[in-house]
């Protein structure tokens, strides 16, 4: 069963496109002790993204061995010191995808995440902009859960 996509209507008739390529970027500061969680999230997609970037924003912890792992799997670059909204800057003036996908250094994506957005993207290739709900689980325990669409202003599409 495909997920269901909430989006305004089109403007006319719409041809599906192709499935688009997609760069993830993450920009990371003192989160060696997480970023591996995040990296073997984008590991057990149901798709691979078309190319990981990482972005170190100047840590000061030990993050180059904390990717280690994942070196064969992602483009990891440095940048001092400025801030999450530079280093998330940097790493999408570097990625080639059709779309950017951001993942925070401490969160992980579900298993078809990726799947759900490249499908949206492809169903609907008058968007630029795509995104998905969300939920915040700490100790095993959903805490907050959140969607993206106001009711009565979208259209439901298939």
């Amino acid at each position: 069963m495909s997920p269901k996509l909430l989006a305004p209507a089109p403007d006319g008739p719409l041809i599906p496109g192709e499935r688009p390529t997609i760069s993830v970027i993450i920009a990371a500061y003192e989160v060696a002790d997480v970023i591996g969680e995040a990296l073997q999230s984008i590991r057990n997609q149901t798709i691979e993204p078309d190319e990981v970037i990482v972005c170190d924003d100047g840590s000061t912890d030990d993050i180059e061995n904390a990717v280690r792992e994942y070196h064969d799997d992602i483009t990891f670059l440095r940048k001092p010191h400025g801030g999450e909204a530079s280093a998330k800057n940097m790493a999408a003036a570097a990625a080639s995808g059709d779309f950017v996908v951001i993942l925070d250094a401490d969160d992980v994506f579900m298993p078809t995440r990726l799947e759900a957005l490249a499908a949206a993207a492809a169903a609907r290739p008058d968007l630029d902009i795509l995104t998905t709900d969300a939920f915040l689980q700490a100790n095993g325990k959903l805490l907050i859960t959140g969607n993206f669409f106001i009711p009565g202003e979208l259209n439901e599409t298939v």
